[in-house]
């Protein structure tokens, strides 16, 4: 089944991408592009499934390199900037998974469109990390930073308000921006499993 989702995904992709080439809109072009972007992150997840079906679950770290390399080379941005990855073991099942890489997907693509001047050189660093019962997305650039008066939750991208929606409704989480020596994107959630034992009340998560 996995193997035939991916299948179709990349023949939408496929299709969607030849569509880009023939915009003569610069703004046409970016909205394809992204459409093409974020099923390819889609794709990338039920590629992974299908080489292991009886796990139902998706290792983080091969998921980040595959992704990350994909968007570069998309953006042709492979030359000028470098994305530098520090990824925690930590697996996800396919539902938490596809917000995850929806949401990692959009904070790329964001950086490497805006961070930097045209043309310029820089580097993205990805950081996922987990404690007992939540993980830690961070997505931080060394480019031009925020506005002073950037708000995440009213941003004018379709793609960051895309990123506060998936990880309060998808994972149950939040996500915050901030802006020192470039811009930095943190995203935190309850590992899938330790959201319900978290919230009962304090009695009975005790045994009482």
């Amino acid at each position: 089944m996995h193997h035939r989702i991916r299948n179709h995904l990349q023949t939408v992709t496929g299709l969607l991408s030849a569509q880009g080439l023939t915009e003569r809109s610069p703004s046409a072009r970016s909205a394809v592009q992204k459409g093409v972007a974020r099923l390819a992150a889609i794709a990338a997840i039920h590629d992974l499934l299908s080489r292991d079906p009886t796990s139902g679950d998706l290792r983080l770290p091969d998921l980040v390199g595959q992704l990350a390399r994909h968007l570069l080379h998309h953006a042709g941005a492979e030359e000028r900037l470098r994305v530098h990855a520090e990824v925690s073991p930590v697996m996800l099942p396919a539902k938490e998974a596809t917000a995850f890489v929806l949401i990692l997907t959009e904070l790329l693509c964001n950086a490497i469109e805006h961070a930097f001047p045209a043309d310029g050189r820089g580097d993205i660093f990805i950081r996922i990390t987990r404690s007992e019962n939540d993980v830690l997305l961070e997505v931080r650039d060394t480019g031009c930073g925020l506005p002073a008066d950037f708000d995440l939750e009213r941003a004018d991208s379709l793609g960051l308000r895309l990123v506060t929606r998936l990880a309060q409704r998808d994972l149950g989480g939040s996500a915050v921006a901030s802006s020192t020596d470039g811009a930095c994107f943190r995203v935190t959630f309850p590992l899938p499993g330790t959201k319900e034992s978290r919230d009962e009340p304090a009695d009975i998560a005790r045994g009482r």
